[in-house]
Order: structure tokens, then sequence, then C-alpha cells
């Protein structure tokens, strides 16, 4: 009965030493906006996001100015941005709107990689904390790889 007891005492003294909001910290999941002009895209950006355990999608949007009002309502911890959308495009929210909002951006776009890289560099300067390139699986589908290299990037840029 008495090594219980130990075990017992000894885990409330242990708890009582973790601070309350770190624990609540660690418990809540980190918001993530999917800013994309494509439904398709936005649902794979929501499936890639939901299946992690420490993010989820708090809402969408499919352009700029549609981001500028979900950031405003939702306070998200990052924008999934793409660039190339109509009305307001990626590049004019973080040209406009990146200085008012504190979270991570990370672009993912179609006109990022080879040749189209200075594309890439330009969202950097512009505010964004990551460049990825769109997943080019079947059918616009993200493969394996493409689905660790999304959530690694989360992470790294939350520092999660």
């Amino acid at each position: 009965m008495a090594p219980f007891f130990c075990f017992y005492f000894t885990c409330i003294w242990v708890l009582s030493l973790t601070p309350l909001p770190f624990i609540l910290l660690r418990m809540t999941k980190k918001k993530i906006l999917v800013v994309d002009d494509q439904e398709m895209m936005r649902n794979i950006m929501a499936e890639i996001v939901n299946a992690d355990d420490n993010l989820e999608v708090c809402g969408f949007a499919n352009d700029g100015m549609q981001a500028v009002k979900q950031v405003d309502a939702l306070s998200p911890d990052l924008v999934l941005l793409d660039l190339e959308m109509p009305e307001w495009d990626g590049m004019g929210f973080l040209r406009h709107y990146r200085s008012n909002f504190q979270g991570k951006v990370v672009v993912l776009s179609g006109k990022v990689g080879g040749a189209l890289r200075p594309i890439g560099d330009a969202a950097r300067r512009q505010g964004a904390d990551e460049v990825l390139e769109k997943p080019k699986g079947e059918g616009g589908k993200p493969t394996a790889d493409d689905t660790k290299m999304i959530i690694e990037t989360i992470y790294k840029v939350l520092e999660l």
C-alpha cells in the first residue's frame, strides 16, 4: 500500500511544478487558415492539416481579400497561402497585410519551383516565412512525401 501512495503523491507533486498555462499551451491545436482559389486544393490541405493532432484548419478563403477578413475574424497561427488567385492574389495579401498580421505565412504555390523560383524569392521578401511548391501528385493529390514536407514545414515555421 505504501508504494502506491508514494507514487501517487510523487505524481501530484511533479504535476504541481508544471505551470498550468504551459500544460494548456501544449494541448491547444494551432489554427491554420487555408487560402486558395481552388476548392479541391483547399480540401486537400484541410485533410493534411487536420490529420495532425497538433494542427487544425480554422477557416478558408479563396482570395487575398477574403484572407484579410478571415485573419481578422479567426486570428490563425499560420496562413497557408496560394499566390495565384482572382481578385486579390497572395502577393497582394503579403504586400498590404503582412505588417498587420503577427502569425506565420507559408506560401504553397505551383509558381515557385524551377525557372519560377524568383517568384518564391519575391514572396519571401514580401514577408512569407516559407515557400513550398504545390503537390504535383496524380490528379493533384499529394504523395506521402508531399504531405510529410508540408507538415514538417508548418512545424518548423511554428517552432513546434
